[in-house]
């Protein structure tokens, strides 16, 4: 059976198609994260001296690169690996240069021109000027971070998020089950940054929830248990990393948002390595503003982050070595304002087993029948993360690496954040694993013509299950309570939930699995003033699902007496499910050429072609198929008689062959020290949107729904119900337009950046995007007898954003190295993610997608950020004096940004599992929010404003209307080094994060069915993610947490 990037292409294109393929493997690039080197060589008179020997020498490992000048003077050198060079200079008749100190980053295109001075080859010149501080070869917009920056800056939780912060226009933005990205880009979507790991893809990662959603797809990176990126690479043993935001050459994409290259550490000829250790403990920190509130003990917390590394040579001058392991072990305090039932003494015996596995309540009453419990407490969560890189010059011309990593880890998470509320005495444990193979090669060809080669295998898993204990008061349920004879909490889940008192789950929750093979090849070719090259990037995906057997869910309306509610007996609903285990595969096909045109020795053009092909998913064989329908070719009018089932195989939807994306950059030198940049460009999406989360839906589900019904059910009621791949189905489809195109980006800049002095740069920028054909869902109801509900995914949803970027960066001089940002922007769509979902739609047609026009979720006016570390001078002249004083530095990173929108909504769930999410309408002449220093952050939204609008209608209050809460934190990190010889050193370190202790609030809750609508309940650090299956960064580690000091000890040599 032909792969399906091939067997959807009509048999007379397919010939056609595979020679062009096979054809382009000699003239390969993608994703390349080695560095270039051009320039001019001229005599004292200016004229060109064409063969002079150039040759580029690594100062860690003698690896020599060479090459001759042109009859113009020029020379160019590709694929050199980050790292510090020099480099010498020969013609006869000249005298021998050499320039030591040429510091070159991650995928830096630098430009350094020298000139000769006539006299012996015998004599040397040495230049000491650095390399040039502006870009004036890209067009590009883009941030680098070097390993010496990384290592001083107070970076909490030891992971790059807090560096991508840096950059101008990434916002962090809060995470759910199904929107796990955690930071957007240039107003793109959280879901829509590629990462990559030396030259590969990092974009594997798995979630923890049964639905895969994005993450089938390759979507997003593959994080630790607790959200964190050591899992791909721990901090001291990355080299450096560099995000691209707009406009970027050819050969990077995938997805449209930011491209974070992260390059990792290799040994050089001499021995060097670190072992640290780094110390947190309640004792240390500020009690979190809620532990005050609510009068509550402030958690425990224990952080033990320790580890090392260890670089050489195995044959100097041949093969090196780079080792490196990270341990954490930690007890993550977390606070929590929820509402749990009351009166539970009213209900009748049978149901208060289900309700006493709530805790009892500590607060008042918040609606009839719940009332609030806060509570502090602890989150264990664990990391091993071990690596080995191998450096291997096989001869002049060929180079070799192999990189292995393995990152188990785990995370007990109590009270799993959903968007219904947090249950307490619910605890979530999960177990992930990530494990990543890496084999690079790199050709010198000819002179002109390199090449490079990264091959990769990349497995993450991830294992989750639920269970009740006493936390608060609460009596954990037997399983003999909860599930029919023949199950268990090891093979099946119990949830129950009633709405204003939050959702908890007790048993097996699913074993998930990415793997993943990619393959890129890198060739350039040197001509003139041109630097050719094409590429092709190849990726396949083996997502694998493995959920529970059998599943019971129970919900009532509320704590009344009346049908549905808790004290009746009466469930508003109940289901039973049982589930079959799914696996899929994704291809991804790019290829692309591109030519750097140095036109005059001020002005470069970078122009080229990229070629987009990602079919959609498919089963792993015939069986695995998700289904799909026919009667949707016109998604805006649906003859609701027309639509069936599709035979299975039949694709979700027919790939799209012609997503060529142009891209141009121009980088105009207008005179030494200033450049005036510009960029345009078409980037794609992947496509997938939320149609990896199949296993959630028909056939791979099966249903039997009661409503109302008694509680508990009937050992009739409770048997799990056969699988059946007949129709009528009691549960939704989830498929896609069959027509759906891959989500288009269009994207521009315009930049000047100009140098103060010989350290600095200032660098302003207007960045323009707008989306096209994004991906919603729309919940299609009674479409016919056969189906309840189809979530459609189709093109209807749009964006656009507008920013300006300041962005200052200066080099290490003098003992200061900063780097700050500021942007003011405006982001406005009709969907925010993927999985944004409209179930307000009338039978036969989809909903106008501009009702929900309005700011992004991720709309931030004004952020400001900076990094800066600084030497401080040592006191007094006296060598007592000195010793004490000597040896100390000063580093910070302070954040500042505006307030994020707030969407209010009402929340109803439906017979078949789905929630509908109507705004509300508004009451005229009532305040929306209400003002007061007894509110967290000062203020809560005033629930009387709104009205609920009728079934099935959209009420006239807009998307996103209101704002949260701005946030401020300074980090302040002081430390001293002490050299114990002339290469060992000891550092002791102590970081403060939010020095001063201010408080910064999460989001007030929107939902107004919650209890607790309308006020915020936890920290900013809480809100922005929980880690674990809701995925995000583990909230001590997050911005806006209360003041948390961490003293570190690290021995260099």
């Amino acid at each position: 059976m032909r792969s399906r990037l091939f067997a959807a292409i009509p048999d007379n294109r397919s010939l056609t198609v595979a020679a062009l393929f096979f054809s382009m493997t000699a003239l390969l690039h993608a994703q390349s994260t080695n560095a270039s080197l051009s320039g001019r060589v001229t005599d004292p008179s200016e004229a060109v001296v064409p063969n002079a020997r150039v040759a580029v020498i690594s100062a860690g490992t003698n690896l020599r690169y060479e090459v001759l000048t042109g009859a113009s003077g020029e020379y160019y050198l590709v694929n050199l690996a980050p790292g510090d060079y020099r480099i010498e200079i020969e013609r006869p008749g000249f005298k021998k240069l050499i320039k030591p100190g040429v510091v070159l980053h991650v995928q830096d295109a630098l430009a350094l021109d020298f000139e000769m001075t006539v006299g012996e080859a015998s004599q040397t010149v040495n230049v000491e000027a650095g390399a040039p501080l502006v870009n004036a070869e890209s067009g590009t917009v883009s941030t680098v971070v070097d390993h010496a920056f990384v290592e001083n800056l107070p970076l909490n939780g030891r992971s790059f998020q807090a560096l991508i912060m840096l950059t101008p226009g990434a916002v962090v933005t809060p995470t759910a089950f199904d929107d796990q990205g955690q930071f957007s880009v240039n107003g793109q979507r959280a879901d829509a940054n590629y990462f990559t790991v030396d030259g590969v893809s990092a974009n594997f990662g798995m979630t923890g929830y049964g639905a895969q959603v994005q993450t089938a797809s390759g979507s997003l990176p593959a994080l630790s248990a607790m959200g964190g990126t050591n899992s791909l690479v721990s901090v001291d043993a990355m080299q450096e990393f560099r995000i691209q935001t707009s406009s970027f050459a050819p050969e990077f994409g995938r997805t449209p948002g930011g491209q974070i290259s992260i390059v990792t550490r290799s040994g050089t000829n001499a021995f060097h390595g670190t072992l640290f250790e780094y110390f947190r403990n309640d004792l240390l920190d500020a009690k979190d503003w809620f532990v005050n509130f609510n009068g509550l003990s402030k958690p425990a917390e224990r952080q033990n982050d320790f580890g090392g590394v260890f670089g050489g040579p195995v044959i100097r001058n041949k093969t090196f070595f780079f080792l490196s392991y990270e341990g954490l072990r930690l007890r993550q305090p977390a606070t929590q304002q929820t509402a749990v039932p009351a009166s539970r003494e009213l209900a009748p015996a049978s149901m208060q087993p289900y309700l006493n596995a709530y805790p009892l309540p500590n607060g008042p009453v918040l609606a009839p029948g719940i009332a609030q419990f806060s509570a502090g407490y602890s989150n264990p969560s664990s990391l091993d993360a071990g690596s080995i890189r191998i450096d291997h010059v096989l001869t002049s011309k060929l180079t070799l690496f192999g990189r292995f990593n393995d990152s188990p880890s785990t995370l007990d998470q109590r009270g799993p954040i959903t968007s219904a509320g947090s249950v307490l005495s619910n605890v979530q444990f999960l177990d992930s694993s990530v494990k990543t193979g890496t084999l690079g090669l790199t050709a010198l060809i000819t002179p002109a013509i390199s090449n490079e080669l990264r091959a990769n295998y990349s497995n993450d898993r991830v294992a989750t299950r639920s269970a009740l204990d006493s936390f608060g008061g609460a009596a954990p349920i037997p399983d003999s309570t909860l599930f029919p004879a023949g199950f268990t909490s090891a093979t099946a889940v119990f949830g129950y939930y009633i709405p204003g008192a939050g959702p908890y789950n007790q048993g097996k929750g699913t074993f998930n699995e990415q793997r993943q093979v990619n393959v890129v090849d890198n060739l350039s070719v040197t001509k003139s003033d041109h630097q050719l090259k094409f590429g092709v990037d190849y990726r396949w995906l083996g997502p694998f699902n493995s959920p529970y057997s059998y599943r019971q869910f129970v919900q009532f309306t509320g704590m009344g007496s009346a049908p549905g509610g808790v004290l009746s007996g009466i469930a508003q609903v109940a289901a039973t499910f049982t589930n079959q285990s799914d696996a899929l595969l994704a291809h991804n096909f790019s290829l692309y050429g591109q030519d750097t045109w140095k036109i005059t020795r001020r002005l470069t053009l970078t122009y080229g072609l990229r070629w987009d092909v990602n079919p959609p998913l498919e089963g792993k064989n015939l069986s695995n198929y998700p289904f799909t329908v026919t009667g949707l070719e016109n998604p805006a009018m649906i003859n609701p008689a027309a639509v069936t089932l599709a035979p299975r195989g039949t694709p979700l939807y027919d790939t799209t062959w012609g997503n060529v994306a142009p891209r141009i950059g121009l980088a105009w030198r207008l005179s030494s020290g200033a450049t005036l940049r510009g960029g345009f460009g078409i980037f794609y999406d992947l496509g997938q949107g939320s149609l990896g989360g199949a296993s959630s839906y028909f056939p791979y589900v099966t249903e039997n729904i009661f409503s109302p019904v008694s509680f508990p059910l009937s050992t009739q009621n409770a048997a799990p119900p056969a699988p059946s791949l007949s129709l009528p189905t009691n549960l939704s489809l989830n498929v896609a337009d069959p027509h759906l195109k891959l989500p288009r980006s269009y994207q521009w800049n315009a930049a000047l950046e100009q140098s103060l002095g010989n350290s600095q740069t200032l660098s302003l920028s207007y960045i323009g995007a707008v989306g096209r054909d994004l991906l919603r869902v729309e919940q299609l109801s009674n479409v016919n007898p056969n189906f309840p509900s189809i979530a459609l995914t189709d093109n209807f949803a749009t964006s656009d954003y507008h920013a300006l970027q300041v962005k200052f960066q200066r080099r290490l001089s003098r003992g200061l190295q900063a780097l700050a940002s500021y942007t003011f922007s405006h982001s406005i769509d009709s969907a925010s993610t993927d999985a944004f979902a409209n179930y307000l739609n009338t039978p036969g047609s989809v909903a106008n997608a501009n009702i929900d026009r309005g700011d992004s979720d991720f709309d931030i006016r004004h952020a400001f950020t900076t990094g800066l570390t600084y030497d401080l001078p040592s006191a007094g002249s006296q060598k007592a004096l000195k010793a004490v004083t000597g040896g100390w530095s000063l580093d910070a990173f302070i954040l500042a940004r505006s307030a994020p929108p707030v969407d209010v909504t009402y929340s109803n769930i439906r017979a078949n599992g789905f929630a509908l999410m109507p705004r509300p309408n508004l009451v005229p002449g009532v305040p929306l929010e209400l003002f007061g220093s007894g509110y967290p952050g000062g203020k809560i939204l005033n629930k009387l404003a709104y009205t609920q609008p009728p079934n099935g209608q959209q009420g006239n209050f807009g998307r996103n209307v209101l704002r949260g809460f701005n946030a401020v934190q300074p980090d302040i990190g002081l430390q001293r080094t002490v050299r114990l010889t002339e290469r060992t050193g000891l550092r002791f370190r102590g970081e403060f994060f939010n020095i001063l202790n201010h408080p910064n609030f999460a989001s007030p809750i929107a939902i107004l069915t919650n209890s607790l609508f309308g006020r915020s309940t936890q920290t900013l650090a809480n809100g922005l993610g929980s880690g674990g299956a809701n995925g995000g960064f583990n909230p001590l580690y997050q911005i806006g947490g209360p003041r948390s000091i961490q003293l570190a000890l690290k021995l260099q040599f």
